[in-house]
C-alpha cells in the first residue's frame, strides 16, 4: 500500500512538472532572426571608423608633432629653408643661423658645413632668390644654387 502510494505520488509529481515544464517553455521569448547584412555593414562602419582615426592620427602627428628635416622646422636663430635628398638618410641642406648661411651634408651619423656664408649683402640676395614669390624655389634650383655656391667658393 505504501509502495503504491509512493509510485502514484511520483507519478503526479512527474505529470505536474511535465505541465509546469510545457507552460514555462510557452512564455519563453523566441530569439530574432539574425540579419547577416545589418551586421556586416555595421562591421564594415566601424572599420572604416577606426581606420579613419589612425589615419587622423598619423595626420597630426605628423603636422605637429615630428617634422623630421620637412623644411618648415624651425628653432630659436635656426631655420631650414631647403633641402634636398641625395641617398637614403643623406641630405644637403641651406640653414639660415641668425644672419649666417650654411650648406649642410647630413647624414644618419654626422652633420658637416660645406659652404658658409657671412657677407649681409651675400645673405640678402640668397635669401631673395629663396622667397621670390614668382618662381618655386624646388630642389632644381637648390642644386643649381649648390653648384654656383661651390664653383664660386673654389674659385
Amino acid at each position: 500500500m505504501i509502495r503504491s502510494a509512493l509510485t502514484g505520488l511520483l507519478f503526479s509529481a512527474a505529470g505536474a512538472w511535465a505541465q509546469t515544464a510545457a507552460d514555462s517553455t510557452a512564455t519563453i521569448p523566441q530569439p530574432e532572426p539574425i540579419h547577416m547584412g545589418w551586421l556586416l555593414a555595421k562591421a564594415t562602419l566601424t572599420l572604416l571608423l577606426i581606420i579613419g582615426l589612425i589615419f587622423a592620427t598619423v595626420y597630426l602627428l605628423r603636422k605637429y608633432v615630428y617634422r623630421g628635416y620637412s623644411g618648415s622646422g624651425s628653432a630659436e636663430g635656426l631655420r631650414i629653408l631647403s633641402q634636398i635628398q641625395i641617398q637614403p638618410k643623406k641630405f644637403i641642406a641651406l640653414l639660415q643661423v641668425y644672419n649666417r648661411l650654411l650648406i649642410v651634408g647630413i647624414s644618419d651619423a654626422s652633420m658637416h658645413t660645406l659652404t658658409e656664408f657671412r657677407d649681409p649683402e651675400e645673405v640678402r640676395a640668397i635669401l631673395e632668390q629663396v622667397h621670390k614669390p614668382t618662381e618655386a624655389w624646388g630642389q632644381h634650383k637648390f642644386i643649381e644654387f649648390f653648384k654656383k655656391s661651390m664653383q664660386n667658393r673654389n674659385s
